[in-house]
């Protein structure tokens, strides 16, 4: 569990660190002059899809100002995280899983929240999600 800032702060930020890993990715393969190779179409489809990480940015600043109400609190959300055996890194797919599953819990958790502005930032927050859940990240090699 997290509260509900860090659940989108985190949430955001892990999306971010995956879109600029997967550009600079697609830029190095550019630079080498790869792109006639499937590798490069692979990391091109999913910078294509991660470029949504501006929606869901836009969709937490929005949902951050309508959250104004200190009445409110900071609650504490329960989200699924996905994490590797041992001591490995997390893989891509699986730092993409937790990140959209912490933005849904937030989602998930506003569904019967009443204020107007509160809804249409969760909304928008949901369609964000939708956008850039099907991202297939590449292998290596």
């Amino acid at each position: 569990t997290e509260y509900l800032e860090e659940c989108l702060d985190y949430g955001l930020s892990d999306l971010q660190s995956l879109h600029t890993e997967m550009t600079e990715w697609q830029e190095s393969l550019e630079s080498a002059d790869m792109e006639h190779m499937p590798k490069y179409d692979e990391v091109t489809e999913a910078v294509d899809v991660l470029e949504h990480v501006e929606d869901v940015e836009s969709a937490v600043e929005q949902l951050k100002e309508a959250l104004t109400d200190k009445e409110e609190g900071d609650p504490e959300i329960a989200y699924l995280e996905t994490s590797p055996y041992g001591r490995k890194p997390a893989p891509r797919w699986m730092q993409h899983t937790t990140a959209l599953s912490q933005l849904q819990a937030v989602v998930d958790h506003l569904e019967n929240h009443e204020k107007d502005e509160v809804i249409e930032a969760r909304d928008a927050l949901a369609s964000a999600i939708a956008d850039i859940e099907t991202v297939d990240f590449p292998g290596m090699y």
